[in-house]
Protein backbone atom coordinates (compact mmCIF):
# COMPACT_ATOMS: atom_id res chain seq x y z
CA UNK A 1 0.00 0.00 0.00
CA UNK A 2 2.60 2.98 1.29
CA UNK A 3 4.15 1.78 -2.33
CA UNK A 4 1.60 2.64 -4.30
CA UNK A 5 1.15 6.07 -2.40
CA UNK A 6 4.73 7.04 -2.93
CA UNK A 7 4.14 5.98 -7.00
CA UNK A 8 0.95 8.32 -7.11
CA UNK A 9 3.17 11.07 -5.33
CA UNK A 10 5.92 11.10 -7.53
CA UNK A 11 3.03 10.62 -10.72
CA UNK A 12 1.28 13.91 -10.20
CA UNK A 13 4.65 15.48 -9.50
CA UNK A 14 5.92 14.77 -12.62
CA UNK A 15 2.38 14.97 -14.45
CA UNK A 16 1.83 11.42 -15.27
CA UNK A 17 -2.07 10.81 -15.55
CA UNK A 18 -3.54 9.32 -12.88
CA UNK A 19 -5.30 6.90 -15.35
CA UNK A 20 -1.58 5.36 -16.45
CA UNK A 21 -1.42 4.99 -12.68
CA UNK A 22 -4.22 3.45 -11.68
CA UNK A 23 -3.64 0.31 -14.94
CA UNK A 24 -0.53 -0.13 -13.02
CA UNK A 25 -1.44 -0.45 -9.86
CA UNK A 26 -3.93 -2.98 -11.14
CA UNK A 27 -1.04 -4.50 -12.72
CA UNK A 28 1.48 -4.74 -9.77
CA UNK A 29 -1.09 -5.96 -7.79
CA UNK A 30 -2.19 -9.11 -9.99
CA UNK A 31 -0.45 -12.45 -9.96
CA UNK A 32 2.23 -11.81 -12.79
CA UNK A 33 3.59 -8.57 -11.34
CA UNK A 34 6.70 -9.55 -10.13
CA UNK A 35 7.58 -11.13 -13.82
CA UNK A 36 5.45 -9.13 -16.28
CA UNK A 37 6.37 -5.77 -15.19
CA UNK A 38 9.58 -4.07 -16.18
CA UNK A 39 11.92 -3.34 -13.28
CA UNK A 40 12.16 0.55 -12.70
CA UNK A 41 14.94 2.78 -12.28
CA UNK A 42 14.17 5.21 -9.46
CA UNK A 43 12.58 8.46 -11.01
CA UNK A 44 11.26 6.03 -13.86
CA UNK A 45 7.90 6.37 -15.79
CA UNK A 46 6.06 2.60 -14.97
CA UNK A 47 5.61 1.20 -18.40
CA UNK A 48 3.09 -1.61 -18.96
CA UNK A 49 4.36 -5.27 -19.66
CA UNK A 50 5.03 -5.45 -23.66
CA UNK A 51 3.30 -8.42 -25.34
CA UNK A 52 6.70 -10.03 -25.56
CA UNK A 53 7.05 -10.03 -21.60
CA UNK A 54 3.09 -11.10 -21.01
CA UNK A 55 3.49 -14.42 -23.64
CA UNK A 56 6.89 -15.29 -21.65
CA UNK A 57 4.88 -15.03 -18.40
CA UNK A 58 1.85 -16.97 -20.27
CA UNK A 59 4.22 -19.56 -21.12
CA UNK A 60 4.46 -20.83 -17.47
CA UNK A 61 0.37 -19.23 -16.09
CA UNK A 62 -1.02 -21.56 -18.70
CA UNK A 63 0.76 -24.51 -19.59
CA UNK A 64 0.33 -26.53 -22.35
CA UNK A 65 0.59 -30.60 -23.10
CA UNK A 66 0.97 -31.02 -26.94
CA UNK A 67 0.11 -35.13 -27.92
CA UNK A 68 0.61 -35.00 -31.94
CA UNK A 69 -0.79 -38.06 -33.99
CA UNK A 70 1.56 -39.27 -35.74
CA UNK A 71 3.07 -42.45 -38.34
CA UNK A 72 6.56 -44.55 -37.82
CA UNK A 73 7.26 -43.17 -41.55
CA UNK A 74 6.54 -40.06 -40.74
CA UNK A 75 9.36 -39.65 -37.52
CA UNK A 76 12.13 -38.47 -39.92
CA UNK A 77 9.70 -35.77 -41.31
CA UNK A 78 6.82 -34.05 -39.94
CA UNK A 79 7.71 -35.14 -36.29
CA UNK A 80 11.41 -33.46 -36.91
CA UNK A 81 9.73 -30.37 -38.34
CA UNK A 82 6.67 -30.20 -35.66
CA UNK A 83 9.92 -30.74 -32.91
CA UNK A 84 12.05 -27.77 -34.62
CA UNK A 85 9.28 -25.16 -35.17
CA UNK A 86 5.94 -24.65 -33.01
CA UNK A 87 6.25 -28.14 -30.69
CA UNK A 88 9.46 -26.01 -28.98
CA UNK A 89 7.39 -23.96 -27.85
CA UNK A 90 4.36 -26.30 -26.15
CA UNK A 91 4.56 -27.35 -22.25
CA UNK A 92 5.47 -30.47 -23.09
CA UNK A 93 5.34 -32.14 -26.21
CA UNK A 94 4.62 -35.72 -27.41
CA UNK A 95 4.26 -38.05 -29.96
CA UNK A 96 1.68 -40.36 -30.67
CA UNK A 97 2.75 -43.52 -33.13
CA UNK A 98 3.16 -47.20 -32.73
CA UNK A 99 7.08 -47.31 -32.89
CA UNK A 100 8.96 -46.12 -29.67
CA UNK A 101 11.53 -43.47 -30.25
CA UNK A 102 12.64 -42.05 -27.20
CA UNK A 103 15.17 -39.39 -28.54
CA UNK A 104 12.38 -38.07 -30.52
CA UNK A 105 9.90 -37.68 -27.83
CA UNK A 106 7.47 -40.62 -29.96
CA UNK A 107 5.88 -43.29 -27.79
CA UNK A 108 3.91 -46.22 -28.69
CA UNK A 109 0.20 -46.78 -27.51
CA UNK A 110 0.40 -50.29 -28.60
CA UNK A 111 -2.35 -49.75 -31.62
CA UNK A 112 -1.67 -50.76 -35.32
CA UNK A 113 -1.22 -48.06 -37.66
CA UNK A 114 -4.87 -48.45 -39.54
CA UNK A 115 -7.36 -45.04 -40.44
CA UNK A 116 -9.95 -47.27 -38.72
CA UNK A 117 -7.79 -46.93 -35.69
CA UNK A 118 -8.02 -43.30 -35.10
CA UNK A 119 -10.19 -43.26 -32.38
CA UNK A 120 -8.84 -45.93 -30.29
CA UNK A 121 -5.49 -44.94 -30.93
CA UNK A 122 -6.55 -42.00 -29.45
CA UNK A 123 -8.19 -42.97 -26.74
CA UNK A 124 -4.70 -44.60 -25.70
CA UNK A 125 -3.12 -41.34 -25.83
CA UNK A 126 -5.52 -39.35 -23.49
CA UNK A 127 -5.24 -42.54 -21.15
CA UNK A 128 -1.60 -42.53 -21.10
CA UNK A 129 -1.18 -38.28 -21.02
CA UNK A 130 -3.87 -38.40 -18.01
CA UNK A 131 -1.87 -41.31 -15.98
CA UNK A 132 1.76 -39.55 -16.72
CA UNK A 133 0.98 -35.97 -16.76
CA UNK A 134 -2.87 -35.23 -16.16
CA UNK A 135 -2.42 -33.35 -12.87
CA UNK A 136 0.76 -31.32 -14.36
CA UNK A 137 -0.49 -29.38 -16.90
CA UNK A 138 -3.50 -26.91 -17.34
CA UNK A 139 -4.72 -27.73 -20.90
CA UNK A 140 -4.20 -30.28 -23.56
CA UNK A 141 -3.85 -29.84 -27.14
CA UNK A 142 -4.33 -32.79 -29.86
CA UNK A 143 -2.87 -32.33 -32.97
CA UNK A 144 -1.82 -34.46 -36.36
CA UNK A 145 1.34 -34.13 -37.49
CA UNK A 146 0.12 -31.81 -40.65
CA UNK A 147 -1.11 -29.07 -38.47
CA UNK A 148 1.21 -26.02 -37.35
CA UNK A 149 -0.21 -24.43 -34.23
CA UNK A 150 0.62 -20.43 -32.84
CA UNK A 151 1.04 -21.70 -29.02
CA UNK A 152 1.08 -17.80 -27.92
CA UNK A 153 -2.31 -16.73 -29.10
CA UNK A 154 -4.00 -20.26 -28.07
CA UNK A 155 -2.63 -19.23 -24.49
CA UNK A 156 -4.15 -15.93 -25.34
CA UNK A 157 -7.08 -17.49 -26.25
CA UNK A 158 -7.47 -20.02 -22.90
CA UNK A 159 -6.46 -17.54 -20.61
CA UNK A 160 -9.93 -16.34 -19.41
CA UNK A 161 -10.76 -19.83 -18.44
CA UNK A 162 -10.45 -22.23 -15.32
CA UNK A 163 -8.70 -25.02 -16.51
CA UNK A 164 -10.72 -26.96 -13.85
CA UNK A 165 -14.06 -26.29 -15.78
CA UNK A 166 -15.60 -29.29 -17.93
CA UNK A 167 -14.50 -26.97 -21.15
CA UNK A 168 -13.05 -27.69 -24.43
CA UNK A 169 -12.05 -25.86 -27.81
CA UNK A 170 -11.40 -26.17 -31.31
CA UNK A 171 -12.95 -26.10 -35.08
CA UNK A 172 -16.36 -26.99 -34.16
CA UNK A 173 -18.31 -28.86 -36.32
CA UNK A 174 -22.33 -29.82 -36.70
CA UNK A 175 -23.48 -33.57 -36.42
CA UNK A 176 -26.47 -35.77 -35.21
CA UNK A 177 -25.35 -35.51 -30.96
CA UNK A 178 -26.94 -31.36 -29.80
CA UNK A 179 -23.29 -30.35 -29.04
CA UNK A 180 -21.29 -31.22 -31.94
CA UNK A 181 -17.45 -31.98 -32.20
CA UNK A 182 -14.16 -30.54 -32.66
CA UNK A 183 -12.11 -30.95 -36.03
CA UNK A 184 -9.22 -33.18 -34.84
CA UNK A 185 -7.14 -31.84 -37.93
CA UNK A 186 -7.39 -28.22 -37.11
CA UNK A 187 -6.67 -29.37 -33.22
CA UNK A 188 -8.33 -28.93 -30.35
CA UNK A 189 -7.82 -28.30 -26.31
CA UNK A 190 -9.28 -29.90 -23.78
CA UNK A 191 -8.78 -28.74 -20.02
CA UNK A 192 -7.48 -30.55 -16.87
CA UNK A 193 -10.76 -31.55 -16.14
CA UNK A 194 -12.16 -32.60 -19.39
CA UNK A 195 -9.37 -34.47 -19.60
CA UNK A 196 -9.83 -36.05 -16.03
CA UNK A 197 -13.78 -36.57 -16.72
CA UNK A 198 -12.59 -38.52 -19.90
CA UNK A 199 -10.43 -40.68 -18.15
CA UNK A 200 -12.38 -41.30 -14.81
CA UNK A 201 -16.16 -41.64 -16.13
CA UNK A 202 -16.24 -41.82 -20.16
CA UNK A 203 -13.43 -44.41 -21.34
CA UNK A 204 -14.62 -47.30 -18.46
CA UNK A 205 -18.29 -46.63 -19.48
CA UNK A 206 -19.53 -48.18 -22.88
CA UNK A 207 -22.57 -46.01 -23.19
CA UNK A 208 -20.97 -42.83 -22.89
CA UNK A 209 -17.96 -43.50 -24.56
CA UNK A 210 -18.49 -47.12 -26.78
CA UNK A 211 -15.48 -48.40 -28.82
CA UNK A 212 -15.87 -48.18 -32.37
CA UNK A 213 -14.65 -47.35 -35.82
CA UNK A 214 -16.29 -43.80 -36.14
CA UNK A 215 -13.99 -41.28 -36.91
CA UNK A 216 -11.60 -39.81 -33.64
CA UNK A 217 -12.72 -36.27 -33.59
CA UNK A 218 -16.42 -36.99 -34.12
CA UNK A 219 -16.29 -40.12 -31.09
CA UNK A 220 -14.24 -38.04 -28.74
CA UNK A 221 -16.55 -34.89 -28.68
CA UNK A 222 -19.69 -37.77 -28.10
CA UNK A 223 -17.40 -38.72 -25.30
CA UNK A 224 -17.02 -35.15 -23.63
CA UNK A 225 -20.25 -33.94 -24.44
CA UNK A 226 -21.55 -37.67 -22.46
CA UNK A 227 -19.41 -36.43 -19.21
CA UNK A 228 -20.76 -32.72 -19.16
CA UNK A 229 -17.68 -31.32 -20.89
CA UNK A 230 -18.45 -28.15 -22.51
CA UNK A 231 -17.95 -26.95 -26.45
CA UNK A 232 -16.47 -23.72 -26.45
CA UNK A 233 -16.98 -20.86 -29.05
CA UNK A 234 -13.55 -20.41 -29.96
CA UNK A 235 -14.02 -17.26 -32.89
CA UNK A 236 -12.43 -14.09 -32.31
CA UNK A 237 -14.64 -11.08 -31.55
CA UNK A 238 -15.33 -10.71 -35.52
CA UNK A 239 -16.78 -14.14 -35.53
CA UNK A 240 -14.07 -15.43 -37.50
CA UNK A 241 -12.19 -18.76 -37.19
CA UNK A 242 -9.45 -19.13 -34.61
CA UNK A 243 -8.19 -23.52 -35.64
CA UNK A 244 -8.45 -23.81 -39.56
CA UNK A 245 -9.29 -27.49 -40.59
CA UNK A 246 -8.04 -26.61 -44.21
CA UNK A 247 -4.71 -25.25 -45.60
CA UNK A 248 -4.57 -21.53 -45.74
CA UNK A 249 -4.53 -21.77 -49.37
CA UNK A 250 -8.16 -23.01 -49.45
CA UNK A 251 -8.97 -20.50 -46.42
CA UNK A 252 -7.73 -16.89 -47.85
CA UNK A 253 -9.11 -14.26 -48.37
CA UNK A 254 -12.63 -15.45 -47.77
CA UNK A 255 -14.41 -18.66 -45.91
CA UNK A 256 -14.93 -21.49 -48.98
CA UNK A 257 -18.01 -22.06 -50.38
CA UNK A 258 -17.06 -24.90 -53.10
CA UNK A 259 -15.90 -28.33 -50.71
CA UNK A 260 -17.29 -29.91 -47.63
CA UNK A 261 -16.37 -27.33 -44.82
CA UNK A 262 -19.39 -25.20 -45.50
CA UNK A 263 -21.45 -28.33 -44.65
CA UNK A 264 -20.16 -29.49 -41.78
CA UNK A 265 -19.01 -26.33 -39.82
CA UNK A 266 -21.37 -25.43 -36.29
CA UNK A 267 -21.76 -21.71 -37.01
CA UNK A 268 -22.89 -20.05 -40.07
CA UNK A 269 -19.48 -18.79 -41.49
CA UNK A 270 -19.11 -15.23 -42.15
CA UNK A 271 -17.56 -14.15 -45.50
CA UNK A 272 -14.11 -12.66 -44.01
CA UNK A 273 -11.62 -15.05 -43.03
CA UNK A 274 -8.00 -14.76 -41.59
CA UNK A 275 -8.07 -13.76 -37.94
CA UNK A 276 -6.14 -11.64 -36.38
CA UNK A 277 -5.73 -14.27 -33.47
CA UNK A 278 -5.26 -17.16 -35.45
CA UNK A 279 -3.93 -20.43 -33.72
CA UNK A 280 -3.66 -23.57 -35.97
CA UNK A 281 -3.74 -24.48 -39.62
CA UNK A 282 -4.52 -28.29 -40.79
CA UNK A 283 -2.63 -29.85 -44.29
CA UNK A 284 0.71 -28.15 -44.02
CA UNK A 285 3.07 -29.49 -46.29
CA UNK A 286 6.41 -31.01 -44.85
CA UNK A 287 8.41 -27.61 -46.18
CA UNK A 288 5.81 -25.17 -45.32
CA UNK A 289 7.08 -25.97 -41.56
CA UNK A 290 10.15 -24.02 -41.57
CA UNK A 291 7.65 -21.43 -44.28
CA UNK A 292 5.33 -20.73 -41.26
CA UNK A 293 7.99 -20.26 -38.77
CA UNK A 294 9.89 -17.59 -40.97
CA UNK A 295 7.24 -15.52 -41.51
CA UNK A 296 5.26 -15.73 -38.13
CA UNK A 297 8.15 -15.48 -35.76
CA UNK A 298 11.22 -13.76 -38.08
CA UNK A 299 9.93 -11.71 -40.68
CA UNK A 300 9.71 -7.93 -39.67
CA UNK A 301 8.09 -5.45 -41.95
CA UNK A 302 9.95 -2.24 -41.56
CA UNK A 303 7.50 0.77 -40.71
CA UNK A 304 4.54 -1.45 -40.15
CA UNK A 305 3.75 -0.78 -36.16
CA UNK A 306 2.94 -3.37 -33.99
CA UNK A 307 -0.18 -2.94 -31.97
CA UNK A 308 0.19 -3.10 -27.70
CA UNK A 309 -2.45 -5.82 -26.53
CA UNK A 310 -3.13 -6.62 -22.72
CA UNK A 311 -4.19 -10.12 -21.59
CA UNK A 312 -8.70 -10.74 -21.79
CA UNK A 313 -9.58 -10.31 -17.99
CA UNK A 314 -9.99 -13.75 -16.28
CA UNK A 315 -13.68 -14.83 -15.81
CA UNK A 316 -14.91 -14.77 -12.23
CA UNK A 317 -16.77 -18.50 -11.34
CA UNK A 318 -20.09 -16.59 -11.72
CA UNK A 319 -18.91 -15.13 -15.08
CA UNK A 320 -17.37 -18.82 -16.32
CA UNK A 321 -20.41 -20.71 -15.07
CA UNK A 322 -22.71 -18.52 -17.20
CA UNK A 323 -20.82 -18.72 -20.02
CA UNK A 324 -20.84 -22.20 -19.94
CA UNK A 325 -24.60 -22.57 -19.62
CA UNK A 326 -24.75 -20.03 -22.76
CA UNK A 327 -22.68 -22.30 -24.92
CA UNK A 328 -23.44 -25.49 -23.54
CA UNK A 329 -27.49 -24.37 -25.07
CA UNK A 330 -26.43 -23.37 -27.79
CA UNK A 331 -27.92 -24.45 -31.27
CA UNK A 332 -25.91 -24.25 -34.36
CA UNK A 333 -26.29 -21.05 -36.52
CA UNK A 334 -25.62 -23.15 -39.82
CA UNK A 335 -28.94 -23.83 -41.63
CA UNK A 336 -26.97 -25.77 -44.09
CA UNK A 337 -25.16 -28.40 -42.11
CA UNK A 338 -25.09 -31.70 -43.02
CA UNK A 339 -25.96 -34.03 -40.13
CA UNK A 340 -23.51 -37.19 -40.15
Amino acid sequence: MYRNILCLALGLIIGIQLTDFLEYFQLTDSQFASTAITQLEEGATPQLPTEEELALWLHNETRVLCMVLTLPKNHQSRVKRVKGTWGRRCNKLIFISSQEDRELGVIDVGVPEERNNLYLKMRKALEYVYRNHGEDYDWFLKADDDTFVIMENLRFMLYPYDPEAALYFGHRFRTTFPQGYMSGGAGYVMSRDALRRLNLFAFNNSQFCPINNNSEDRQIGFCLQNVGVVAGDSRDEEGRDRFLPLSLKFMLPTFPTDNWLPKLTFYEPVNETGSTSGISFHYVKIHEFEMYEYLLYRLHIFGTPLSQRSLPPRLSPDELQNQLNQWAQENSTNSNAWLI
